[in-house]
């Protein structure tokens, strides 16, 4: 099978989980209020994201996260909202290394009431005194229709691509 495939596999399985989750516990999913296309909304949520995070604007980038999430990255701890708001936070501060994000790579997004899985690519770019580093971060992200009808992410788990490639910089070297 196709890694395509696989990953496609895990997101219909994932919202069939989280639908039986809310069966289980007598809750039941509550359908969406008409508001939009929420394929669009989340789509342009994420895209203003990266917009937002290379602008230093810090409440708009936490703004995007849910009070109650989750942020999975391989190797570290998990983190809640504030401790992924603080990282972030600090990254657009700078200091020594300058980071940037691209607009996402977005492959899938499937909606099933007020739940959401994406499959992305992030693109981050660094650039300091020792040269510059890209890093290609795949991702799923889940997201929640919150009360006031804004789509906020519940739920990421992030994984390297590949290994961050340098690009020029004194000594050809990355830092």
């Amino acid at each position: 099978m196709s890694p395509v495939r696989g990953v496609l596999g895990l997101l219909v399985l994932s919202l069939a989980l989280l639908t039986a989750c809310g069966s289980l516990t007598g809750r039941r999913a509550s359908q969406p209020a008409a508001r939009g296309d929420a394929p669009t909304e989340i789509r342009n949520a994420l895209e203003q994201w990266a917009r937002d995070f290379n602008a230093g604007n810090a409440p708009a980038v936490c703004g995007l996260f849910a009070r109650d999430a989750r942020v999975m990255y391989p190797g570290r701890a998990d983190r809640d909202y504030d401790a992924e708001c603080r990282d972030l936070t600090e990254a657009m501060r700078g200091g020594e290394r300058t980071f940037r994000y691209d607009a996402p790579q977005i492959a899938d997004i499937v909606v099933s009431g007020d739940m959401a899985v994406v499959r992305l690519i992030w693109t981050l770019r660094a650039t300091g005194a020792g040269g510059s580093l890209t890093a290609r971060e795949n991702g799923i992200d889940v997201f929640r229709r919150q009360s006031d009808g804004a789509w906020r992410i519940y739920l990421v788990h992030s994984y390297p691509d590949v290994e961050p490639e340098p690009a020029s910089g004194p000594g050809g070297q990355a830092r």
